[in-house]
């Protein structure tokens, strides 16, 4: 049985806007994927400033290398996040302060915040783990009582963006459109500027470091090197794949919701009466990613025994980030013990989840997992 863990969906475009690419430039003309995404994407999140990147990460790299400019000081991260997302800020300079996350949706706690502050603290990064958007308006509340940046790294949460408007929060905000999450360019991204003070300096920061958007607005006859900046744009291939996958999300996200709550609800019933624990239900007031699905295991112990055993039997379950403040670079910002991220970390398990996993996969998943849930000792 050939299970994947993940699995992109471009939508049925993709080779006819691909083709228009080609034809385009063959006649040395140019074709407007990147335009349409673009605004289609602003009318979903309702947002008016969301310019296109080539990744996640090199919109973090663009807020941070924008906020270098002027500010120097501190960042705080949360440990348990990808590394860009502290990548970003410390390569340009900033120290890096990690924070811990709380275990009922393993997003940054915002009640840590007042013993991590600092003097020269910049501002506060929050990732939406897994899809989950929590505690935006407290922390919007902490940042400015404190006067501070709020940035979102959104990379798991398009689907909170376009039901919930979360996008329109922070001072900026990233996606990712990589192949692995439900909205995908293959690789891509996105920047949200809310703080309208520091557009132009983004948007050098996106072209390069040039003043390029306001010759091409007409507001000057010529652009040129006005501060720090690189090639942060994403392509207009990449673009045209993002729109084909835009046309289809509707379908996409269906079908992965009724994977997820296939998941929720089997496992709710197999791991009662058991220490395991899984992705927090549907909360008052929230919308669900679908991105991704995962359980917590008693102990690191029955977690790498059930991953293993799942694995040897073609179940391609997964581990998800090891703590940043234990790791090899990310240690040298830190000698905090930040228990809840330390425990999850050991503990987490994500299970195949994308929109093209049968009903014969995924009974045979939950099976193999119940199976294997019987032995007293994964319990």
């Amino acid at each position: 049985m050939n299970i994947v863990f993940s699995k992109p969906a471009y939508g049925f475009h993709v080779e006819e806007f691909i083709n228009q690419i080609s034809k385009a430039m063959s006649k040395n003309s140019t074709t407007d994927f990147a335009e349409k995404a673009k605004d289609m994407l602003r009318q979903k999140t309702q947002v008016n400033n969301l310019f296109l990147t080539t990744s996640c990460s090199t919109a973090l790299n663009a807020i941070a290398l924008t906020l270098s400019q002027k500010f120097s000081g501190s960042v705080i991260v949360p440990s348990f996040t990808f590394t860009s997302t502290a990548a970003a800020f410390e390569s340009v300079g900033f120290n890096i302060v990690y924070a811990d996350v709380t275990e009922d949706t393993l997003c940054l706690d915002v009640n840590s915040l007042e013993q991590l502050r600092t003097e020269d603290l910049i501002a506060v990064v929050t990732t939406n783990y897994g899809g989950y958007v929590r505690n935006h308006e407290q922390l919007r509340e902490w940042c400015d009582q404190n006067g501070v940046f709020m940035i979102e790294d959104a990379a798991h949460s398009i689907d909170s963006a376009f039901k919930l408007k979360t996008a329109s929060v922070a001072d900026f905000a990233t996606f990712s459109f990589h192949s692995t999450k439900n909205l995908s360019s293959v690789e891509g991204g996105a920047l949200v500027v809310n703080n309208i003070d520091y557009l132009d300096q983004i948007l050098f920061s996106l072209n390069k470091g040039t003043n390029r958007h306001n010759f091409l607005a007409g507001k000057i006859d010529k652009y040129e090197w006005v501060g720090r900046g690189s090639n942060f744009m994403m392509t207009e291939f990449h673009s045209a794949i993002l729109l084909s996958s835009l046309l289809e999300y509707p379908n996409v996200i269906e079908k992965r919701k009724l994977v997820w709550n296939n998941y929720a609800q089997k496992m709710t019933q197999l791991l009662e009466n058991t220490d395991w624990k899984i992705n927090p239900l549907s909360l008052k007031g929230e919308t669900l990613g679908y991105h991704i699905f995962f359980a917590l295991a008693p102990t690191a112990k029955i977690k790498k025994e059930m991953i293993h055993s799942m694995n040897l039997l073609d179940i391609p379950v997964q581990s998800h980030y090891p703590p940043l403040h234990l790791s090899l670079y990310g240690s040298r910002f830190s000698n905090l013990t930040l228990p809840v991220t330390e425990s999850i970390s050991d503990r987490i398990i994500r299970f195949p989840l994308h929109g093209d996993i049968n009903q014969s996969q995924q009974e045979y998943i939950l099976r193999t997992f119940e199976n294997l849930l019987g032995n007293p000792a994964n319990r």
